[in-house]
């Protein structure tokens, strides 16, 4: 199923009235913007799949997939208020599409909890968060090309100093490995935690040097 054909079911779900075409291509826009390249549509299929596996741990599945749809959707390199635009746009799209008020504004607080700020406190939270990170723990040639792809961001695309993105980059990693657990959900924690561990120890190293 390709991706538009996703957003589609999505919607029909929810019964929304307002229109599906023309809230997928404002996605589509932002998601293909020339700056990405790690935050992209390829980013919101993967996560869409691992969620597949997940999502009936959910207590409203509908908004832990509408705020995936919209977590990343406003990025731009180094600033700290994407997440909070990003959740503005998650809930205006959801009042275009004809979704209850309260939908939208828990679809809006569901994608700040992508800000990393603190562990997520309920499952909805923690299973959107928890897929944000599964990335790191994919198999090695996955989770490379990840961080590959945040270079290109920042450095190539960007123009931040190789030199500071390594050593900003390592700090962040290193925070994950402070955690007691990187993942909040049973479910994650059994699939990724292990493999994540290693690869940002891995990864460390190799900014370090």
């Amino acid at each position: 199923m390709n991706l538009q054909t996703q957003w589609k079911t999505l919607c029909q779900k929810m019964q929304t009235t307002g229109d599906v075409e023309l809230a997928y291509w404002r996605l589509h826009l932002y998601y293909t913007e020339p700056h990405r390249a790690y935050h992209t549509l390829e980013h919101i299929a993967e996560g869409l799949q691992d969620l597949k596996d997940a999502i009936h741990y959910a207590e409203h599945p509908t908004a832990v997939e509408m705020a995936w749809w919209h977590h990343d959707a406003v990025y731009q390199i180094g600033k700290k208020d994407n997440e909070e635009n990003s959740a503005l746009l998650a809930a205006i799209q959801c009042l275009k599409l004809g979704l209850p008020n309260a939908f939208a504004q828990r679809t809006g607080e569901l994608v700040l909890a992508t800000q990393h700020l603190e562990p997520p406190k309920d499952i909805d939270a923690q299973l959107l968060v928890d897929t944000d990170l599964s990335i790191l723990g994919k198999p090695d040639e996955v989770f490379d090309r990840y961080e590959h792809s945040i270079w290109t961001e920042y450095v190539q695309n960007d123009g931040v100093p190789e030199t500071f993105f390594k050593t900003r980059r390592a700090e962040i990693l290193e925070q994950f490995l402070r955690h007691p657990t990187i993942y909040t959900t049973e479910f994650y924690r059994a699939k990724y935690e292990g493999k994540a561990r290693e690869n940002l120890e891995r990864s460390i190293r190799q900014l370090r040097r």
